[in-house]
């Protein structure tokens, strides 16, 4: 049986650190290199990259260790260039969509109520896209709500 790192039947310790590590360049060091490659691109046609992300809080039915491991640097790193971009001038918008459960491969196809297909999650992440708001360095919940991870600020 194929290891998903979103598998919410192990433990966070009966991960491998070699998991640990795939997961971590699949799912932070992919969008890093991608979105240095494409900058200068970006920066000529004032682009705009939605990062796909989750919570990163684990909860009582969803907890797989790997996937938030790998995804809290996703969502610094999207904050982090969407201020840069903001103080440095970059023509460049960025933030993350964090659109719930989906159906993927990841999660070994998952259904329920709760539960969006991938089609419903492409159109509730582009709603963001398309509407007209600046969303640069949000990390947005899939009720439309932006994450503050430093409540104090």
């Amino acid at each position: 049986m194929p290891v998903f790192s979103g598998d919410m039947e192990r433990t966070a310790w009966e991960f491998e650190a070699q998991e640990l590590l795939d997961i971590y360049k699949v799912d932070f060091i992919g969008p890093y290199e991608l979105t240095k490659g494409l900058l200068p691109v970006l920066q000529k046609n004032n682009g705009t990259i939605i990062n796909v992300s989750t919570p990163i809080e684990p909860g009582k039915w969803w907890h797989p260790l790997g996937y938030m491991a790998a995804k809290a640097p996703l969502n610094v790193m999207t904050k982090d260039f969407g201020l840069e971009f903001e103080q440095k001038g970059v023509p460049v918008e960025i933030f993350a969509v964090m659109p719930g459960a989906v159906s993927t491969d990841l999660n070994g196809h998952i259904q329920g109520d709760f539960v969006r297909t991938t089609e419903n999650a492409a159109e509730l992440i582009l709603s963001f896209f398309f509407d007209d708001q600046n969303h640069n360095g949000q990390v947005i919940n899939e009720d439309g709500s932006v994450v503050n991870y430093n409540p104090q600020h």
